[in-house]
């Protein structure tokens, strides 16, 4: 696997996944880890949109935080990741 796919989330059966490199990284900027831990397991869009608002505001704040020049930053960053945590494309 490489590490851009290490952090950056996915959707499976109809289900949101953060990876766990990247709910650590969350959890460590102060992400509750019960909702890092709800993250690993799958968050539908519809039933938990304050958790997927936590978990895209804690982003925020990891991303400014890091490097960027970063795989990680790369893959939390990128136009598709943010998509899937706010429903929105980013500004072109």
């Amino acid at each position: 696997m490489n590490s851009y796919r290490e952090y950056a989330p996915y959707f499976r059966n109809g289900l949101l996944y953060l990876p766990e490199k990247t709910v650590a990284l969350l959890v460590d900027v102060g992400l509750d880890k019960a909702t890092g831990d709800a993250a690993l397991q799958g968050l539908a869009l519809d039933d938990h949109r304050e958790q997927i608002a936590l978990i895209s505001q804690a982003l925020e704040h990891a991303l400014a935080q890091m490097e960027d020049d970063t795989q990680a930053y790369h893959a939390l960053s990128s136009g598709e990741a943010q998509f899937m945590l706010t429903g929105k494309p980013m500004n072109v």
